[in-house]
């Protein structure tokens, strides 16, 4: 099932891959970013993309009620619409018409157009195009370097796209000094619950070329996390301009315009590898 509004014709050499997916050793961090309290105002900059305008003023108009909110970094080895990587904001909760608040992703970024087409086309998953690089830190002992940059031109997931020079995300992930051992975890058992609600979706003026296809109607999706988790430290790695004129050097994890810039804790969750399964969603008005 499917409230896709916009013409339903995928990009060249995108194929329809309906739920549910299951998509079993897959990597993943979560950078936690709140943990409770929140309002209108602090949706700051950068959460969504400007083809999501209703959903931009939906939360300006006090919809957004806080709550968890985290930042993913996710590694899909194998999946339906093949290996990609992934970056996702979930600001926190947001008032929708089925009941009560629930988490919502606002802004996603991932490698494969058909993951694009796809994910918005099956669960309102406003997902963008961007390139996403993972390095060996060169300052951080056992620390990845993530990096990933938008696209300066219309993308279409060819080899034509032309990405920006200056990533607008960076950040190092690397061991905790926190002697924790890794733990089991099924989050389906676990108090803590991930149900998203997205709202329906606007589609580009070149959909049929970018997979940037729009729906109509709203959707609830339960995914499922099984594996076990180990904690990470984070740090960011963009320069930021000084906030007093002065030349001390500041990081920070985003630019604010494409991605929001945000301020994690320094301790996140690590996921080695588990199983993520993205099941049909409840669709409704």
């Amino acid at each position: 099932m499917s409230s896709a509004t916009s013409k339903d014709v995928a990009p060249p050499g995108v194929a329809e891959a309906l739920p549910p997916w299951s998509m079993p050793e897959t990597e993943s961090w979560w950078l936690i970013t709140s943990l409770m309290g929140g309002a209108a105002s602090d949706v700051p900059p950068g959460n969504f993309d400007p083809l999501e305008k209703a959903s931009a003023k939906e939360a300006q108009d006090g919809n957004f009620v806080g709550g968890m909110g985290m930042v993913m970094i996710v590694r899909y080895k194998d999946s339906p619409a093949g290996p990609y990587d992934e970056l996702i904001m979930i600001p926190g909760s947001f008032k929708n018409p089925k009941g009560p608040p629930s988490l919502r992703v606002t802004r996603i970024y991932v490698s494969s157009m058909k993951s694009i087409w796809n994910g918005r086309r099956n669960w309102n998953i406003p997902k963008h195009l961007a390139h996403f690089t993972f390095t060996p830190s060169t300052t951080v002992k056992g620390g990845t370097e993530v990096r990933v940059y938008a696209p300066t031109n219309t993308p279409d997931g060819t080899d034509a796209t032309i990405w920006c020079e200056k990533p607008f995300f960076a950040a190092v992930l690397a061991p905790s000094w926190l002697p924790i051992p890794a733990i089991p975890m099924d989050l389906k058992y676990a108090p803590l619950r991930l149900t998203l609600i997205q709202p329906p979706l606007e589609s580009s003026e070149c959909v049929e070329t970018d997979g940037l296809i729009g729906t109509d109607k709203w959707c609830s999706i339960l995914p499922d996390f099984v594996g076990s988790i180990k904690s990470v430290s984070v740090s960011p790695l963009l320069d930021a301009p000084s906030e007093d004129g002065s030349s001390k050097e500041r990081k920070r994890f985003a630019n604010g315009v494409d991605f929001p810039d945000f301020a994690p804790y320094s301790i996140g969750m690590h996921w080695p590898s588990m199983t993520l399964g993205f099941p049909e969603p409840v669709i409704f008005d």
